[in-house]
């Protein structure tokens, strides 16, 4: 399709800075949407258009000839979250633009059902796998039954209290501090039942669906990928999320001594394996985590088990080389890491999906977000040389994560527009 016209040429800038607007809310690296967006210009036969992307903002750019002005689009992008059901309808979309059959008209008619459709799983749903996520996490790092129940319990409650804030227009600052000091008061309920010595599992298990492992991770990528600004934001972002969390466990944890209760805040070491039962127990556990994760990013049924199986292997991967070889954190983590990104891409190609969708639901394990959870806490009590070790290996584990998992083949992917989109009438 080759854009022809003032009416033309502005219909197609508005469908390469709408479309970078929902890949960008929807979770997609900065990398991702000026790829995904100068695909779609090429498509259009604007190969002059130059896209940039920050975390906060989209720019479209064309100039037909050098003696004419430019034509400029700009987008400002609110809160984004993790929506692969739409990053996936986006991805489907792009491929039918790239094989000529979606013009700029059929595709904003497109975008904007996008933009409007609901979420494919519903609210409750959605709690219930971030209780699974928490809960399982607890599993990965040693905790019982009534650590493991004790962290489901809070996890919903966190949620539901999050959902209930967001909807008040709360900012994201308030409600970490919140899920940290809510965390914290379960434990040191659970400290006085003297039901379980691992009480301060729970209150990594209460939060861990607030660390923002993930988006540290995010950021490192866009790092890597040149886009330092947008990388420098979210990095940012993920600091503030965690002080935010070390600040309500902080306060939760100053009420506590006051009233005469000590609660064992102990670092967290992942679950040691010995035998073949122990891996197959800790895989399951990780498997569960990204299945709870999918499930929240909104990812298919077909990716969650998928991931799943991947997040179980890339764990068992880190277990191996850590514990039974000896390696450093640093290290098995990256190890892992370079398997979940050749497993996403096999999985990539047989599913026909951009294998970002696969790949960040398979290192939610290895997200360093407790690690940086850690450091934060043993600086906040004065600990200055552990805390900034601890977050210093939180870095190296980030960067190492987000270099192995993105290694191997890249594509901006999409499946046959012909069997799988169909054009409005």
């Amino acid at each position: 399709m080759h854009a022809r016209g003032d009416a033309d040429l502005a219909r197609a800038l508005l469908v390469i800075v709408e479309t970078g607007e929902l890949l960008l809310l929807s979770g997609a690296g900065a990398a991702e949407v000026v790829t995904t967006m100068g695909a779609v210009a090429d498509a259009y036969s604007l190969p002059e258009c130059v896209a940039d992307v920050t975390s906060t903002s989209l720019m479209v750019s064309y100039r037909s000839s050098p003696e004419t002005l430019p034509i400029t689009e700009v987008r400002l992008v609110g809160e984004y979250g993790l929506d692969y059901a739409r990053l996936r309808s986006v991805h489907r979309l792009v491929a039918g633009i790239r094989a000529g059959v979606v013009g700029p008209e059929a595709a904003l008619a497109a975008l904007d059902r996008m933009r409007s459709s609901p979420p494919p799983y519903k609210p409750w749903l959605v709690a219930l796998a971030f209780a699974v996520t928490g809960a399982s996490f607890t599993l990965m790092l040693g905790g019982g039954a009534v650590v493991f129940a004790a962290a489901f319990t809070t996890t919903i409650v966190v949620e539901l209290l999050n959902r209930w804030l967001s909807g008040r227009r709360v900012q994201r600052f308030y409600q970490c501090v919140l899920g940290g000091a809510l965390s914290t008061v379960v434990a040191t309920l659970l400290q006085l039942t003297e039901l379980t010595t691992q009480s301060s599992l729970v209150v990594v298990g209460g939060i861990v669906v607030l660390l923002p492992g993930l988006a540290f991770v995010a950021g490192v990528q866009d790092a890597i990928a040149g886009y330092f600004i947008t990388a420098s934001a979210r990095i940012l972002d993920a600091a503030i999320q965690t002080f935010a969390i070390v600040g309500g466990v902080g306060v939760a944890l100053y009420v506590a001594v006051q009233c005469g209760v000590h609660v064992p805040l102990a670092p967290f070491a992942v679950r040691a394996a010995q035998e073949w039962q122990q891996f197959a127990f800790i895989g399951a556990a990780a498997a569960a985590v990204c299945v709870g994760f999918a499930t929240v990013t909104q990812s298919s049924p077909k990716l969650m088990l998928s991931s799943g199986v991947t997040g179980a292997v890339g764990w068992t991967v880190y277990l191996l080389l850590s514990q039974k070889l000896g390696g450093p954190p640093v290290l098995a983590a990256a190890g892992a890491a370079v398997v979940v990104g050749l497993t996403s891409q096999i999985v990539a190609r047989r599913f026909d999906v951009p294998p970002v969708l696969h790949i960040v639901v398979g290192i939610a394990p290895l997200a360093p977000g407790s690690t940086i959870y850690q450091g934060l806490l043993s600086l906040s009590q004065g600990e200055s040389l552990a805390g900034l070790l601890t977050v210093g290996q939180a870095a190296a584990i980030g960067l190492a994560v987000a270099a192995g998992a993105t290694l191997g083949p890249r594509r901006v992917a999409a499946p046959k527009p012909e069997a799988d989109f169909r054009a409005p009438d």
